[in-house]
């Protein structure tokens, strides 16, 4: 086989047998590693914001406020895995080139950290730990969510002019000059003002009527909706994203290829194919 899979034990991210069997692999041959730190030091009990033990002995806030929302979904394993796609590739693509294999190794906290960007980048270039804002964004203001009269929606005003045009919608338009909110610079300082203020006048619509009134004026905007809601919503239905397979649904890959459709099929029972691979590397059978 030209490419393998080495494990980590899901639970204790300990390497197990097969790693070091898989160890002196062909030259052609490309592995992978997933593991929860790397080589990494483990650096006392495991705490994790999300949720998420498997991220390593570390607690990393991508939590909102104190107690309030959090990550649903085991964020660090999908990272993790989006760039372990990404090097494979790379590594396919490289061996096109040069016939060689490859180990591309990635690891849940690098790949948390990785994911973090412009929060991380921001910490770093300041010194400062980075603060939490709930659903807001840190450097932009305003650019979070805000409840209209019968449900949430997110509002991203990414510019001065787009802040602009929304004082005009607001019925606001002395907005425009006041020296704490013509800037963002100016918005971000008296964050906790300005939105108290824009809380206060958004609760006094629905929320389609704000979102129709918004991007008529071309602010980004959008509903917050649940899993089932927008799993169900027009956008969904028009991108195909939901599909049916022997009366159980599924959400769809987000990858689209131009005149390729992907298989799609129930996933593997529980080592149902584990004989036929474990005989294909030469592993030991499961006792």
């Amino acid at each position: 086989a030209l490419f393998s899979t080495r494990l980590s034990a899901e639970c204790a991210f300990t390497p197990t047998p097969y790693a070091k069997v898989l160890a002196p692999a062909a030259a052609d041959t490309l592995t992978t590693t997933f593991s929860a730190q790397g080589g990494g030091p483990r650096e006392g009990d495991l705490v994790f914001a999300t949720d998420d033990p498997k991220a390593g002995n570390i607690t990393v806030r991508l939590t909102a406020m104190g107690n309030g929302p959090k990550l649903c979904i085991s964020a660090s394993d999908l990272f993790a895995g989006c760039f372990a796609a990404a090097g494979i590739l790379g590594a396919l693509a490289a061996r096109e080139r040069t016939g060689l294999g490859a180990h591309v190794e990635t690891d849940l906290f690098s790949s948390t950290l990785a994911a973090l960007a412009s929060v991380a980048q921001a910490a770093m270039l300041t010194g400062q730990e980075a603060l939490r804002h709930g659903n807001a964004h840190p450097q932009i203001v305003p650019y979070r969510t805000f409840a209209a009269s019968d449900g949430d929606f997110a509002l991203a005003v990414g510019t001065d002019p787009q802040f602009a045009r929304l004082c005009d919608l607001l019925g606001r338009p002395e907005w425009k000059d006041d020296r704490d909110y013509r800037t963002n610079a100016a918005r971000v300082g008296h964050r906790a003002q300005l939105e108290a203020q824009l809380t206060a006048l958004l609760r006094g619509r629905t929320r389609e009527d704000w979102l129709s009134r918004l991007r008529a004026a071309s602010i980004p905007a959008g509903p917050v909706r649940g899993p089932l809601e927008a799993l169900e919503s027009e956008t969904a239905r028009a991108l195909n994203l939901v599909k049916n397979i022997r009366g159980v649904r599924f959400v769809a890959s987000p990858i689209r290829v131009a005149g390729h459709e992907p298989r799609l099929e129930f996933p593997p029972k529980l080592d149902e194919h584990g004989a036929a691979l474990r005989r294909e590397f030469g592993l030991p059978a499961i006792v």
